[in-house]
């Protein structure tokens, strides 16, 4: 919305030393062009019963006073391009109550002016001005009337005597000195010299230093106007980072300047209009700026613009994602895509040739990865990561520092070489540099708001592939190396804020945190996509490191939220090469043949062992399906039963894998049982792992028979002989028949179990029935999709400890989700009698007797809740509270959770049934 508007407000003036006759006074106010009165413009507004615009507007007369107060106000329609002859001129007239003859009505008595522009500046504020007698001479408009010309008479011996206010709302003139030198020296660039600014005349020899000032002076302006010019103001920093001027045949580097005031406005902006926050802490004018009026500088401006859509809408992935955000980043792909990289046209000849592709030739060695540093599957940070030094971010690190300090070298060598100056930059690149070599203040308020900057980087990366079109081109050949190198050294030395600094500043540590997951999360859409893998290594080890040292349930939190982001990316699962199996491919849906030859399929030892390791998180497992990899590794660390620091945390990262597994479900691309049967075995280690933690769930049986561990009351771990006792009273799987489905018939003695007697203890903390119901959930959705023939394998490689608790797991399951008919029964008839026990409460009520007649006839000694005879008719007791949490769910409600209890009871009963069924065909 542009504005250009003029107040003028005239309060008061003083003719009391005036001689003559001068006392109901008004004043004429005129917007002129030039001295001629014929030159007074049509642009102050008029009221509702007249023109829209008229050339003149005069205040209220005050009768017989000759020093009146106004209280009028002139609103002038400003022109888009002022001259020093544009004026205010205010003409003060003596209106005559009573027409004399050859007198006029109205006789004027004074003049007065105010000059619009000063310095080439709009003049506004509050002036008191004096008034001439006699009307001003030619070309007066250019001069004050201050300044006292000669042969003219002034009121009051040229004193100030009448008093007026002058207001502006305008997006065009900026009315801070500091801004308007900006803006002036900026649109100097591009004219001959000498160029005058205001009373200045800058030279081409000082324009550099003058040029420099003024931008460190811009964290000197005034918060209104930085606010309201702050696009303009953000797209001419945005400007001299990547054109930087040529001043006498040199480049003048302007990259620092403009992203240290940069960085300085966007802390003033989140420091001062707090309001203005969204609920992600983002300041909506800058979070509108990167939507909807940033673009690169040097793109042409004749060029449809993709964003705030190519070709729809594209939602930023940083710092959070919008419900509506579309399926995918809509970058127009017309071409076959492989199912596993996006960059790979048709279908790769092998799973290794698809992994090579990706992660291969970028040298990504996740041969040394924290992944292989793992004591014990449990407690994967418990061993030390390693302590030799990353030497690839230290080298990049490097190289930004040689490449910012041989800037001007390289433009001059280059200058020489080929006889013209590299005057363009890339914005994202050319921010990331500025970003790593930063340092004290500039750094911290970089830090403070990471979001805006990642932000723009993101941005910034879309259009130049955009308007380039390399969006169809190869990953791994749309950016230099220099930019890798610099993106590399920022993430690692982010991470290491984040590491370092979480137990001083924890809002600062999570938005950090929190920017940076959303940044990378956006990086995997545009960048290649090992690479990426390789900033999310850096990140986890250093938080690994700090994590052997120091168990903090903080910095893993942290980590979780990290994870969470990075893997609510849109090809998640293509992403974890789901195609790429560590088995032989079998057909999901196996006919009889395949199934008669199933045998020879798995028959060696090698087949044999990389089916174990699609069930656990073996290195290989954790090498293919990277994310998924480290989703469930968290999920076994905080679940751990000897991490009792992390027990806060076992909701949370229950819900990561939780919802992870519902997008799955309803994502329409997986639709297909052949391709979710590939999304289930990213997760067949999750079998394992609640198996792990068995003991710990929270029981859901009537019998509420506890969970223990080995090496409990009635159980060792060196496999001590089961009490009769215990396996006939409280065993839920008989070890006959437990022996039987093993395909062992000779007894033998019963392994220590986790099944315990009742008065077994129990060492660790329970998961509560929200978390134990969520994980229990996830594990029915994995038997349920996974491939049947891959099950049948490795149930068939369990021992007869694991079968076990494999059963017992099941049993859990089917008492989780039983259909308790009697719960919503029991809702219905105590609504009933609670509806009985207000209506009749209300008949009595109204009666005036009830008190008298019906009180005294009660027996304390003979109630039912002693003393408290009365407590049927206490709302306030405990008998009334039970109920009070579901007494506002109608019947509707109640039969819709009914008809939710017994469609999630009949699923998840057909799933164990399937699952016994493959059991038994072991």
């Amino acid at each position: 919305l542009c504005q250009n508007l003029l107040y003028v407000n005239p309060h008061s003036l003083n003719f009391a030393n005036r001689q003559g006759s001068a006392r109901n006074i008004t004043v004429k106010v005129q917007f002129m062009n030039g001295e001629d009165p014929n030159n007074a413009m049509p642009v102050i507004f008029g009221k509702s019963s007249c023109a829209d615009y008229a050339k003149e507007a005069y205040t209220a007369v005050v009768y017989h006073n000759r020093s009146p107060d106004f209280h009028d106000e002139v609103k002038i329609k400003l022109p888009a391009s002022l001259t020093d002859h544009h004026h205010i001129l205010f003409t003060f007239y003596h209106v005559s109550c009573q027409q004399k003859q050859n007198t006029p009505l109205e006789t004027p008595v004074g003049y007065t002016w105010i000059p619009m522009l000063q310095n080439g500046r709009l003049r506004t504020g509050n002036f008191c001005l004096p008034v001439s007698l006699e009307k001003p001479p030619q070309s007066y408009s250019v001069l004050s009337p201050d300044v006292p010309l000669p042969g003219m008479k002034w009121v009051d011996n040229h004193r100030g005597v009448f008093n007026v206010e002058v207001t502006s709302v305008s997006t065009v003139h900026t009315q801070d000195q500091y801004l308007d030198k900006f803006f002036a020296l900026v649109h100097a660039l591009d004219h001959m010299f000498p160029v005058r600014i205001g009373d200045m005349r800058i030279m081409e020899n000082n324009l550099e230093e003058e040029l420099k000032s003024s931008i460190a002076a811009l964290n000197s302006s005034q918060l209104e106007p930085i606010v309201r010019f702050l696009h303009l103001l953000l797209d001419k920093l945005v400007l001299l980072m990547v054109r930087p001027p040529v001043i006498s045949g040199q480049i003048v580097n302007l990259g620092q300047a403009s992203f240290e005031v940069m960085a300085s406005i966007v802390n003033r902006l989140h420091k001062y209009l707090d309001t203005r926050q969204d609920m992600h802490g983002r300041n909506s004018l800058l979070s509108s700026y990167i939507y909807y009026v940033f673009r690169l500088p040097n793109m042409d401006p004749n060029s449809p613009s993709p964003g705030p859509g190519l070709g729809g809408s594209v939602h930023y992935a940083t710092m959070a994602r919008s419900a509506q955000r579309p399926a995918s980043l809509n970058l127009n792909r017309s071409r076959s895509l492989s199912n596993s990289n996006p960059d790979i046209s048709g279908t790769p000849t092998s799973p290794d040739d698809e992994v090579r592709s990706i992660i291969g030739s970028k040298g990504l060695d996740r041969s040394n990865s924290w992944v292989h540093t793992m004591g014990c599957k449990s407690t994967p940070w418990r061993s030390s990561p390693g302590s030799a030094s990353d030497t690839d971010t230290m080298q990049a690190m490097e190289r930004c520092g040689n490449r910012m300090s041989s800037h001007t070298e390289s433009a001059s060598f280059l200058q020489t070489l080929t006889g013209r100056l590299p005057t363009k930059k890339l914005f994202h690149e050319e921010l990331a540099l500025q970003w790593v070599v930063s340092s004290g203040i500039v750094r911290e308020g970089a830090l403070q708001q990471a979001w805006f900057f990642f932000e723009l980087m993101v941005k910034s990366v879309i259009h130049h592939l955009y308007f380039t079109d390399r969006l169809e081109s190869p990953r791994k050949n749309r950016f230099p190396e220099r930019f890798m190198d610099d993106i590399t050294a920022l993430v690692s030395t982010i991470a290491g804020d984040i590491v370092s600094r979480f137990q001083k500043d924890l809002e600062l540590v999570e938005r950090l945190n929190t920017s940076l997951a959303f940044f990378l999360n956006d990086l995997l859409s545009v960048m290649d996509r090992g690479f990426v893998f390789s900033f999310i290594k850096t990140y986890w080890k250093q938080v690994s490191t700090k994590l052997y040292m120091l168990q903090n349930p903080t910095l893993e939190s942290l980590r979780l939220d990290f994870l969470r982001i990075v893997c609510s990316h849109e090809h998640y699962v293509t992403l974890n090469l789901p195609c790429s199996l560590l088995t032989p491919p079998a057909s999901p849906s196996p006919s009889v043949s395949s199934a008669t030859s199933q045998s020879s399929g798995f028959s060696t030892h090698a087949q044999d062992q990389k089916i174990a390791n699609m069930f656990e998180l073996s290195v290989p497992f954790r090498e293919q399906h990277y994310l998924a990899g480290l989703v469930l590794t968290e999920l076994a660390v905080i679940l751990d039963p000897e991490a009792e620091a992390m027990f806060g945390l076992h909701k949370k990262v229950v819900s990561v894998v939780h919802n992870l597994l519902s997008s799955h479900d309803s994502d329409p691309r997986y639709a297909d049982p052949e391709v979710k049967a590939r999304v289930a075995m990213l997760y067949l280690p999750l079998i394992g792992i609640i198996m792990d933690t068995l003991p710990q769930l929270h029981d859901f049986t009537e019998s509420h028979i506890q969970w223990g561990r080995p090496g409990g009351a009635q159980g060792s771990a060196d496999g001590a002989v089961w009490d009769e006792s215990v396996e006939d009273g409280n065993s839920m799987i008989s070890q006959t028949v437990a022996m039987a489905i093993a395909g062992t018939s000779t007894p033998m003695s019963r392994p220590s179990s986790f099944l315990l007697n009742p008065q077994a203890s129990r060492p660790h903390s329970t998961f509560s029935a929200e978390s134990s119901r969520s994980l229990l959930i996830c594990l029915l959705w994995v038997l349920k999709n996974a491939d049947d023939c891959v099950l049948q394998k490795w149930f068939t490689d369990l021992s007869v400890f694991q079968l076990n608790r494999l059963l017992d797991m099941l049993y859990l399951c089917v008492s989780c989700f039983e259909y308790k008919v009697t719960s919503h029964l029991e809702h219905r008839k105590s609504m009933r009698v609670l509806h009985f026990d207000t209506t009749l409460e209300e008949c009595l009520g109204s009666l005036s007797i009830w008190k008298t007649h019906l009180r005294p006839k009660r027996s304390p000694s003979g109630s039912a809740f002693g003393s408290q005879e009365n407590l049927r008719w206490r709302k306030d007791m405990t008998h009334w509270r039970q109920h009070s949490e579901r007494m506002d769910k109608t019947r509707a409600e109640l039969e819709h959770e009914a008809l939710i209890d017994g469609n999630l009871a009949t699923e998840a009963n057909l799933i164990i049934l399937d699952t016994l069924e493959i059991i038994i065909q072991v």
